[in-house]
């Protein structure tokens, strides 16, 4: 999670940084739970349900204008919001 305890200046500067390497050709795989982030993002793979033995499974994978769709998505109210 890249962006844990980083400024607001300092996430954008992240964002641009990682949208300059995959404008570069580069694939960047994140693990985050930043909203700004997923909402930004090229593709979403989201595991779930939930945490530890109930979890582990790819519960949504596509585009974030897909996800806001989800209905069992939990990150999906989140984007909505942050979409809207």
């Amino acid at each position: 999670e890249p962006t844990i305890g980083l400024h607001h200046k300092d996430r954008i500067k992240l964002f641009r940084l990682l949208r300059r390497l995959v404008d570069e050709g580069n694939t960047i795989i994140v693990i985050e739970h930043d909203v700004d982030l997923i909402a930004n993002a090229d593709y979403v793979v989201e595991m779930g349900p939930n945490g530890g033995v109930h979890g582990g499974k790819c519960i949504f994978q596509g585009t974030p204008e897909k996800l806001i769709n989800s209905k069992i998505s939990r990150t999906a109210p989140f984007i909505r919001k942050f979409k809207s």
